[in-house]
């Protein structure tokens, strides 16, 4: 055999053996393309069957970031914290006054006081996975992996309706509520029967939130953050990646509440709250409050 024929029986083997590799790698390619397509179906899937009163929780690391505790930020909480308890002790008297004339106005309490959802916290999938309410947004849950649970705390404010309107007016109360009425919803409706006189004016100058303020010197609310969902049970209406929007303790104010306040439907108060988790920032916070201050005075979007 000549030197040129090895040579030439050598190559041609090692083009086959190439051919065969790169005919592997392609494969093995495709096979990791169609695991991975099959992956997102299945998680698709998954989804959709979650239970219709089921409520998802969502893993740590597919969310936004909550800020970093670092110097700057203990110092604004302490700031927020300081200014809102020498807030609350200023208009201690005119909260005083106006739950007077309400309790004289109407019958029932001064206060209203609400279970709403507030911020979720990390739990244990081994801690969570008896519960039949909850339902994993990523597949069946994982023992050893974090999720954001939602949490519900007691939320204040002066009332603003009559107290006993659900029996008064039993045809605006559906608990409920389906899916696509739950998102087109507007927050408040401009005519409502429910509210007395002194409660559409205390609504129009935003004093009903007043008692808001205590929420946040007791450490469940901020200044500033996500709107407290009003219901838990509306929980069930978001999808996994809204669920992102109660990484965060919620708000006095927020960028719905300077963007629209009660002319904005759920769906979009649901985005303005995903767009704060994303962006926040502590100028972005003092930008909120500046808004706020001058959107309470000009009586945007309230009624």
């Amino acid at each position: 055999m000549s030197v040129t024929a090895a040579r030439g029986g050598a190559d041609g083997r090692g083009r086959r053996t190439g051919e065969v590799g790169a005919g592997m790698a392609v494969n093995s390619v495709e096979t990791v393309k169609e695991t991975t397509a099959q992956a997102q179906f299945d998680r698709a899937a998954w989804v959709r069957n979650k239970p219709a009163d089921a409520i998802f929780v969502v893993p740590l690391d597919e969310g936004p970031l909550c800020a970093p505790q670092d110097w700057a930020e203990r110092s604004y909480r302490c700031f927020e914290w300081l200014m809102t308890l020498a807030g609350f002790i200023v208009v201690l008297p005119v909260m005083l006054i106006v739950g007077l004339v309400i309790r004289l106005e109407s019958p029932g309490p001064a206060l209203f006081v609400q279970y709403r959802v507030g911020q979720s916290v990390p739990m244990y999938g081994r801690d969570i996975m008896h519960r039949k309410d909850l339902y994993p947004s990523d597949g069946p849950f994982d023992p050893d992996k974090l999720y954001y649970v939602p949490q519900s705390f007691r939320f204040l404010k002066f009332r603003t309706m009559y107290s006993d309107a659900r029996e008064r007016f039993p045809e605006l109360y559906d608990d409920r509520i389906d899916y696509d009425t739950f998102r087109e919803k507007q927050l408040k409706a401009e005519e409502d029967p429910r509210v007395t006189p002194i409660g559409k004016w205390l609504r129009i100058s935003t004093i009903d939130e007043l008692p808001n303020l205590w929420c946040v010197i007791a450490g469940r609310m901020r200044l500033v953050g996500p709107r407290p969902l009003h219901e838990p049970a509306l929980l069930r209406h978001h999808k996994p990646e809204e669920m992102y929007r109660f990484i965060m303790e919620p708000g006095i104010t927020g960028l719905a509440m300077v963007r629209g306040r009660a002319l904005i439907r759920h769906s979009e108060m649901i985005d303005y709250d995903l767009e704060y988790a994303r962006t926040r920032t502590i100028s972005l916070d003092l930008k909120i409050i500046f808004d706020t201050i001058k959107g309470v005075m000009l009586r945007k979007g309230a009624f």
